[in-house]
């Protein structure tokens, strides 16, 4: 079918739900069209009747305008990048500056030290930037323009110092520079050649770029292999040690090599094939978490799946012996390790709660010092690393929950003690809303934690009608911790509803096996869990299925979807933020969602995947869909192509909105707003 017709029907120039030619799947790819006048035009009629369904009125004004105050006020304590006793805190705008005693002190007169219209007289968005340290005078700052991604320009930050032959990358695509000297980069520059990139824009080579050098002259050190996911370049540094790496993925269970380089050569890491790496060294080695069981052939030593082990990076590029760093116990998943100066500082989740460590070596082995954060308004608070210094004992952390503020710590490494230095003032009244954690029971037979916020009284007395919010992701081995949540506290817990957090399998909360029952042929079991903490709710007594809903971003939107696809009716409201519908057009994340290539793999995949499984005739709950058009991670083709078909099946409350800028995550307001409202008009929460 032409896509003129069909975008007729879609657009609803004749009815959509009495249309008599069918639509078939194929008819709908030309909303793949990133920025096609049909794509857009589809796109636009679709978000101006979800606003004229949810965007008017009294309440939807009030919404708006209170999530606009609320983004008026600094909704986090923002640490910035710290080096050398100076904190750098990057913005959309431009990138301030604050010395350490300052900011001790209470001082919040950040400086500026370069603004969006220094990099380009187009519309600039800094994302980032990467000095190379300890100087802080060679940096490569990182910015989408006109909203493409992403540039690279480098700046001497000197006053008056230029200079000569600046590096600089204005090629759009998924780029990379990551500094080797001061007149040598690492890059990936996908949109270089017609063979710099593989077909889902990702790099497919590895350069080095030296200061005024054609770029197209530059070396390829590194080539992908036809099966790769692609190449990532990246660095560790501690003290005078500064290592460029290069990350390699492929095949199925996920597979890995590293490379570092030095002395202008590429070597190997010594590692097995399946690990995790950290942004983290320590005495020159390098940290991973390994996810099998290994026996180094350097040092002869035997490690176990989940342990976490140190390679060391020799100077002449010969394999360097691995040692064990830590053990972790079944009760705790690893979020993340990064070092300072002296030690190594571990954030890992224990039963639910997010602790820190501070791992140090010597002679004898590893020693480890637990930090926790103090336990606020019935429940804990997830403490979490914030900003790291490479060159002293100096880290800034952060403790925070979903109805506390978040809180800053100074965590001395040398001495493995915790300062605090402010919190944040509330921006919702959270007196009387307590916490607590419940446990459901899955499909299979797992035990699945969830983390429930109410008012007391109603978590006590259960009623079985409160309006009631789940919220989930699910996968890559992300624990889902804490955050808080002005949007959630105001215009849901303060209202009377009920919160929870859904820890699905496919995270991390209990180690890497527990994110291997819930990904590639076991994807569906994360779906399940998300389905039986819903009914577990209803179970208990504090909500039934009508006043239910259920909602996450990118692979949350993903569960939260494929859960309403599962099981419609368990719920009354679904919200899908930038979430992808057809895992079918992710072949990369085979890992984790899947291998269409293998048919038992394929044949679960068409039970779950939002756009293959939805049906005509079947009652769904209301669904809206949040998505951008320049979302680089998740294709607004997903959002576009799920809510074509559910309008051409004649399910009617299916609604989207798409932002033209912004990228994966980055919702507006009026899209905050939106949500709030499509889920207190539904769930009926007055």
């Amino acid at each position: 079918m032409n896509p003129i017709p069909v975008l007729t029907v879609l657009l609803g120039l004749i009815s959509v739900f009495d249309a008599k030619a069918a639509v078939s799947d194929s008819d709908l790819d030309f909303l793949k069209e990133r920025d096609s006048g049909l794509a857009i035009q589809f796109a636009n009629t679709q978000s101006i009747r979800t606003l004229r369904k949810y965007g008017v009125g009294k309440k939807y004004t009030k919404t708006l305008h209170s999530i606009l105050d609320q983004n008026k006020v600094k909704l986090s304590i923002r640490t910035g990048i710290l080096v050398q006793q100076n904190l750098y805190k990057v913005m959309p705008s431009e990138i301030q500056v604050i010395s350490v005693s300052d900011f001790r002190k209470g001082d919040e007169a950040w400086k500026t030290w370069i603004r969006a219209s220094d990099i380009d007289s187009g519309k600039v968005v800094i994302k980032n930037f990467s000095c190379l340290r300890p100087e802080m005078v060679h940096c490569m700052i990182s910015y989408s323009l006109d909203g493409q991604q992403t540039f690279f320009k480098e700046f001497d930050l000197r006053p008056g110092a230029v200079f000569a032959n600046p590096f600089e990358i204005k090629i759009p695509g998924a780029n990379r520079a990551v500094w080797v000297d001061p007149d040598t980069l690492m890059i990936a520059v996908p949109g270089l050649t017609s063979t710099s990139a593989k077909d889902d824009g990702s790099a497919a080579e590895i350069r080095i770029w030296k200061r005024g050098q054609p770029l197209l002259q530059s070396q390829i050190i590194l080539t992908s292999k036809a099966d790769d996911m692609g190449l990532l370049a990246w660095e560790v540094e501690q003290g005078k040690s500064h290592y460029p790496l290069i990350a390699r993925w492929w095949g199925s269970p996920l597979r890995g090599q590293t490379y570092y380089y030095v002395n202008g050569k590429l070597h190997t890491v010594n590692h097995p094939q399946q690990i995790m790496t950290f942004h983290a060294v320590h005495q020159d080695s390098l940290v991973l978490q390994v996810f099998e069981d290994w026996t180094d052939a350097v040092s002869g030593q035997k490690f176990q799946a989940n342990d976490v082990i140190a390679v060391k990076l020799t100077s002449t590029g010969a394999p360097g012996a691995a040692s064990l760093v830590l053990r972790p116990k079944k009760s705790q998943g690893l979020n993340d390790i990064v070092n300072t100066g002296d030690a190594l500082v571990l954030s890992y989740s224990e039963d639910l709660v997010k602790k820190v460590a501070v791992l140090k070596s010597d002679a004898s082995g590893w020693t480890q010092k637990t930090i926790t954060a103090t336990p606020v308004g019935g429940g804990h608070r997830d403490l979490d690393l914030g900003t790291n210094d490479e060159f002293s004992s100096t880290i800034f952390l952060r403790s925070q929950s979903v109805i506390a503020p978040p809180s800053i710590h100074e965590l001395d490494t040398a001495a493995a003690t915790l300062g605090d230095l402010r919190q944040l003032q509330p921006l919702f009244d959270a007196s009387g809303i307590e916490s607590e954690i419940l446990w459901a029971k899955s499909q299979d037979g797992t035990q699945i934690p969830y983390r429930i916020f109410g008012r007391k009284k109603d978590l006590e007395k259960k009623r079985g009608n409160r309006p009631t919010l789940i919220y989930g992701y699910g996968a890559f081995s992300i624990s889902l911790t804490q955050t808080y949540s002005p949007l959630v506290g105001k215009h849901w817990l303060e209202k009377g509803g009920i919160f929870v957090m859904a820890h699905t399998r496919g995270g991390s909360e209990y180690g890497h096996d527990w994110h291997l029952q819930g990904s590639g042929p076991n994807k569906h079991k994360s779906i399940e869990d998300a389905v039986a903490v819903a009914r577990d709710l209803v179970t208990r007594g504090y909500t039934k299925p009508s006043k239910l809903g259920i909602y996450g971003a990118s692979a949350g939107g993903l569960l939260a979807t494929s859960a309403m696809i599962a099981a419609p009716d368990a719920f009354g409201a679904v919200v899908s933020q930038f979430g992808i519908m057809d895992v079918f057009q992710v072949p990369e994340f085979r890992d984790e969602y899947g291998d269409s290539n293998d048919p038992v793999q394929k044949s679960m995949m068409d039970t779950y995947s939002p756009f293959q499984a939805v049906r005509s005739g079947v009652k769904y709950p209301p669904f809206f869909a949040i998505t951008s058009t320049q979302d680089w991670d998740v294709h607004p083709l997903h959002t576009r192509r799920m809510i074509a078909k559910m309008q051409s099946l004649g399910i009617k409350k299916a609604y989207m909105h798409e932002r033209s800028s912004g990228g994966h995550t980055e919702r507006t307001d009026v899209q905050d707003a939106l949500m709030f409202r499509f889920f207190q008009k539904n769930l009926r929460l007055r």
